[in-house]
């Protein structure tokens, strides 16, 4: 165990060295622990010292890993009969073609490139420990379920598409994503499935925030990308997305208070970080280089509360 988190001997030191405020990885994390979402990963910053050498500031938290106390799913044994799980897959574009992508996305979606087949990698079980059989099952399984999202009998309760998913995740997951304005839903990248043995499609866990999240007032984004331009066109999921927004839009607020809380218990750390790391280290996107540390904090914490009021208006209009 470390620092009260669950016991695993694998664990993720985050730089966050985009991220003057050090907190959107944290914060994402946060919210997504307000949802009904399995499994968010566990963090704590920390002062990192190796050797009576200060490094500066890191993220401790948990890995993405198949364990009971991580993404809770069968663990398959190498030439398991059992292929229905469970499987562990990123949808990540930064390498499209290599050898970890096991296969494609049937229908093209909108991406940073224009549209495209989105690549699938299988994270658990390994390349090695993967049979054919277990491979052609989770790609059908995936396909199967975009066939069924557009085709004809999409809204049907047994052929329909919601046979192949968790549907709560996927709209939990998306709420997350639409309120911090999570771009990279547009590439994907980092983007975590999971499916358990004789379960459904479970969308997550979350991961890497630190890339222009927290950024955006106003205006639609993550509902015009990957699955969710067509599930828009379901009533029946807009009424849950709606039904979910109302019960979580109280602890989304809760955001506010957190992110004000940790400005300050942050602030020396932030000063030492800044020392050892200087400018280089906010060479970033987030647009936060000039900034002091408070600064920075503050900016997202204006740009969040704009944000989720913009948003809980246009859900009440849906």
């Amino acid at each position: 165990k470390v620092l009260g988190m669950p016991k695993h001997k694998r664990w993720v030191l985050l730089a966050n060295y985009i991220d003057k405020t050090m907190l959107r990885n944290d914060v994402s994390f946060y919210l997504g622990k307000q949802t009904s979402l399995p499994w968010t990963p566990r963090g704590y910053h920390v002062e990192v010292i190796i050797n009576d050498v200060h490094l500066g500031n890191y993220y401790l938290c948990e890995q993405i890993k198949i364990d009971e106390n991580r993404v809770n799913i069968a663990e398959m044994d190498p030439g398991s009969d059992d292929v229905t799980g469970g499987y562990l897959m990123e949808m990540d574009t930064y390498h499209p073609d290599d050898d970890e992508t096991l296969f494609h996305s049937k229908y093209e979606f909108r991406t940073e490139v224009g549209t495209s087949r989105i690549p699938f990698k299988i994270k658990d079980p390994e390349a090695e420990d993967l049979t054919d059989n277990q491979l052609n099952y989770i790609k059908g399984y995936i396909h199967d379920f975009e066939d069924a999202l557009f085709s004809d009998d999409w809204l049907d309760e047994e052929k329909g598409y919601k046979r192949y998913i968790d549907l709560d995740s996927f709209i939990d997951i998306y709420l997350v994503s639409e309120l911090i304005y999570h771009t990279e839903w547009q590439h994907p990248k980092s983007s975590y499935m999971h499916k358990d043995s004789n379960g459904k499609l479970v969308s997550g866990p979350m991961w890497d925030y630190d890339w222009t999240t927290f950024s955006t007032r106003t205006g639609w984004y993550c509902r015009e990308c990957l699955w969710y331009p067509r599930m828009f066109e379901d009533p029946a999921f807009v009424a849950e997305l709606k039904e979910h927004w109302t019960l979580l839009y109280p602890k989304f607020r809760g955001a506010i208070d957190y992110m004000t809380k940790m400005k300050s218990k942050l602030a020396a750390s932030a000063e030492k970080n800044y020392a050892i790391w200087g400018e280089g280290m906010y060479g970033s996107p987030n647009g936060e280089g000039a900034m002091t540390f408070e600064q920075s904090v503050d900016k997202i914490i204006d740009r969040y509360t704009e944000r989720i009021e913009w948003l809980n208006a246009e859900f009440n209009k849906l």
